[in-house]
């Protein structure tokens, strides 16, 4: 039979033996000392970080992943906040994210600025939802069915800028800011590209990120240019020391004679109700506004201050002491210049018809006829064009034309016909019909007298009829003119 047996002593080493009949057997021994082991380290991936010594752990790289942080006011400088990071204020329901450049070290961001901490535009609320089945009102949409409910920020890349300085475009899935640093006077800082052929309309979401401390204005949104002058439509706010609000901001369209001169600025109606506001501008100059992006109201036009609209991007200034931010979280350019590229349209041609048929009842038959257009009644009743238009050519046939001498209209269209004479007494008539020599008069005139006077007469020939003149009274032709 065999017992194993543990010793517990105030010995810091205890001892288990086991025993075979009464005799320890040394079959069994433990160590009197720390397990001989060990534990292999396992390298991380990143964005995931292992380490070994005392106390191994496993954690995330925080220049790679976004940390969040949470508080109940604006963000100041949070230990260990990197550039990228996200703080929410869950007093005012405010959204912020660390606009540091990449590879600042922590704490990145110490205050709400340009290139800061820096707020995130607000959402506008969506359209409301459809009547319910039982007649109710719809509730409130959450996430809108405009264009420009998904966010569609412009690339900085497809512009050029224009006046930089020491301003930067940063992009993320969300939206584009434009940081405009601090200037003691106007200075227009944009980033501009060439406008498309005309007809284009551009249309943007933007909004300005002004500090509290501000007290001249600063403005931001869509820019135009010719190439030397500018024009700005969005919001300006003017701080005057105090916090930027509603009460406080308006939408303006300002005029830039350079980058640094302000020749004329204006608001497109009273404060504003939102500060990220949807803007739409055509190439011909007309400007809109939208709460939702989808339903525009035209509030006025630029005018003739620029010579051509040639450039079109985004800016702001600050006119201050103090830097700014623009963010734009939508935009479109449409151009409809491409569908002017057609190709031309195949000729219409028609053929003559000898024998027209008459169409039946309702109905109108359409052919060409001696060149001219022409139609056909179900009764058979046939009208044509002519010329389209009356006569085009005049022609004086005085020496080529004689009394009593029967003429052919070879034309496809009528001809006119006016003779004049100077005679004594008796008559002068004039004759036209299908006959080679005609006998219906349309025309007549009786002198009565001795006394010469002059004596008129005019008519129409229809293409392939003749007429003929004839002259009762001795005199002189005065004029024989046609027209066709």
């Amino acid at each position: 039979m065999a017992v194993i047996v543990q010793a517990i002593s105030s010995s810091a080493t205890p001892t288990v033996s086991l025993y075979v009949g009464g005799t320890a057997d040394a079959h069994l021994a433990l160590p009197s000392s720390a397990g001989g082991g060990s534990v292999t380290a396992v390298t991380g991936t990143s964005p995931i970080i292992s380490s070994l010594g005392s106390t191994p752990a496993i954690s995330l790289d925080t220049t790679k992943v976004p940390q969040k942080f949470f508080g109940t006011s604006a963000p100041g400088s949070v230990t260990g906040n990197l550039p990228g990071d996200l703080f929410t204020d869950t007093t005012h329901n405010n959204e912020y994210i660390c606009g540091a450049p990449s590879g600042t070290a922590a704490p990145a961001c110490t205050s709400v600025t340009a290139g800061g901490w820096m707020l995130g535009p607000t959402g506008a609320t969506g359209p409301a939802g459809p009547t319910g089945p039982a007649g109710s009102a719809g509730a409130a949409g959450t996430n809108g069915v405009g264009l420009f409910w998904q966010p569609n920020p412009p690339d900085p890349a497809a512009f050029a800028w224009t006046n930089q300085g020491t301003s930067t475009a940063v992009k993320n899935a969300q939206y584009t800011v434009l940081n405009i640093p601090a200037s003691g006077s106007h200075s227009l800082r944009m980033m501009l590209k060439a406008a498309p052929a005309p007809p284009w309309t551009l249309t943007a979401q933007v909004s300005v990120n002004c500090l509290i401390s501000f007290t001249p204005d600063c403005i931001g949104g869509v820019v135009v240019s010719d190439g030397s002058k500018y024009i700005v439509i969005g919001p300006m706010n003017w701080g005057n020391g105090v916090s930027v609000s509603l009460s406080n901001t308006a939408l303006e369209v300002t005029r830039y004679s350079n980058t640094t001169t302000v020749s004329l600025q204006g608001a497109l109606g009273g404060n504003l109700t939102y500060n990220n506001v949807f803007i739409q501008l055509t190439d011909t100059g007309y400007v809109s506004t939208s709460v939702d992006g989808v339903t525009f109201v035209q509030l006025g036009y630029l005018g003739s201050y620029l010579s051509s609209q040639s450039y079109i991007g985004f800016g702001a200034d600050t006119s201050n002491s103090e830097p700014m931010g623009l963010t734009i979280q939508n935009w479109q350019l449409t151009s409809l210049a491409a569908a002017t590229n057609l190709p031309a349209a195949p000729p219409i041609t028609f053929a003559d018809i000898a024998t027209p048929t008459a169409p039946s009842a309702g109905n109108t038959a359409w052919y060409t006829k001696g060149g001219n257009l022409c139609s056909l009644s179900p009764a058979s009743v046939e009208a044509c064009t002519g010329s389209g238009g009356g006569p085009t050519t005049q022609t004086d046939v005085s020496g080529s034309r004689s009394f009593g001498v029967s003429y052919h209209n070879t034309l496809a269209t009528p001809l006119f016909v006016n003779i004049s004479l100077l005679c004594g007494a008796g008559s002068v008539a004039l004759r036209t019909d299908a006959s080679s020599t005609p006998t219906a008069i349309v025309a007549a005139s009786t002198n009565g007298t001795v006394v010469s006077n002059y004596q008129f007469v005019s008519g129409i020939v229809l293409p392939g009829n003749y007429y003929q003149a004839t002259n009762a009274c001795s005199g002189t032709t005065t004029y024989w003119i046609e027209w066709h």
